[in-house]
């Protein structure tokens, strides 16, 4: 992902970069989409956007904008778009579909979705309603704006391999494997965030994340190796992932607790 030379991410997405392995799948969910919800556009973000997906590994992730909220009707529609698009395309690991308005997506709740989709998406169909979102840039603003609270984020998730409860996302009550993986997947994309206070750096790339967070923190670097490991190959043994994150996050949320207190006390 290229950054220019004031800091700016620029967004290298492109409707032309989806491969052809990747392409028959798109287009099918867009037409299903554009015929059941009506929306106002579809955006493909990650690394389908990019041409840069791997069949089987990597997942479809579609943001679909509509006028107003969706109803219980609807996303019984949505739910059923994604059991029949992953029934008939094993080629990706998971069909993934956000509904919202463009006034959810100013919110507080959406503000990573914000980053990812001015970063790396393209349009699909429909008005770009994304364009009137300032361009981004790589440093220790976007960290904080984009992980200011990843001190309960991870706790929650780390409570939630503890104890004995279920966990749902979009309408669907989800197996620990799942959330091994979106865990891991927080904290090399939070990892990054810590870089970023020292430099500009910025990738969806996970394996690159790794990579940049062991150089720049060497001390987490056998740590991180595991989180990538456990990312890559997600498990449903919550005890063992809780033994993982009782020894890791202790001196990962330290290093965050840091600089959140060194940038208050800059001010």
């Amino acid at each position: 992902m290229k950054i220019l030379d004031n800091g700016t991410i620029l967004n290298e997405s492109n409707i032309k970069k989806i491969q052809p392995t990747f392409k028959k799948l798109t287009e099918e969910a867009m037409k299903r989409i554009t015929l059941e919800l009506k929306p106002i556009s579809i955006y493909l973000r990650g690394s389908l956007s990019e041409g840069k997906g791997l069949k089987y590994m990597s997942d479809i992730d579609i943001v679909v904008f509509k006028e107003s909220t969706s109803d219980k009707k609807e996303i019984k529609k949505v739910l059923q778009i994604i059991d029949s698009l992953e029934h008939e395309f094993s080629i990706v690991s998971e069909v993934d579909i956000t509904i919202l308005t463009h006034k959810l997506l100013m919110s507080s709740k959406y503000k990573r979705l914000r980053v990812y989709l001015k970063t790396q998406s393209c349009l699909l169909y429909g008005k770009d309603v994304i364009s009137d979102i300032t361009p981004f840039k790589a440093n220790k603003k976007l960290a904080l704006f984009m992980y200011s609270n990843i001190n309960k984020e991870l706790l929650d998730f780390y409570n939630y391999f503890k104890n004995d409860e279920s966990r749902s996302y979009l309408s669907r009550v989800r197996a620990p494997e799942f959330w091994c993986r979106w865990t891991m997947r927080t904290i090399l994309r939070s990892g990054l965030g810590l870089v970023m206070f020292k430099k500009a750096v910025y990738t969806p790339n996970l394996h690159k994340c790794a990579e940049i967070i062991s150089t720049e923190f060497p001390q987490l670097s056998v740590d991180i190796k595991k989180v990538l490991m456990y990312e890559m190959n997600p498990m449903n043994d919550k005890e063992k992932i809780t033994s993982f994150l009782d020894k890791f996050l202790p001196k990962y949320l330290y290093l965050w607790n840091e600089k959140q207190k060194n940038n208050l006390s800059s001010r």
